[in-house]
């Protein structure tokens, strides 16, 4: 059995991987909602123009 500050250790590097995940999880839904919402703009803008046509 390892002694309790290799348990925390442990803990703590496993933390940092999760957060590591997370980290970039967030980047890439970031990303993708960026992507929406110049989407959601192009079509606004569309129907804007449509309708002063």
């Amino acid at each position: 059995m390892g002694s309790l500050f290799e348990e925390l250790e442990a803990r703590e590097s496993a933390a940092r991987e999760q957060v590591d995940v997370l980290e970039e999880e967030l980047a890439e839904l970031t990303g993708r909602l960026e992507g929406v919402c110049q989407l959601n703009g192009s079509v606004s803008h569309m129907v804007v123009t449509e309708r002063h046509h």
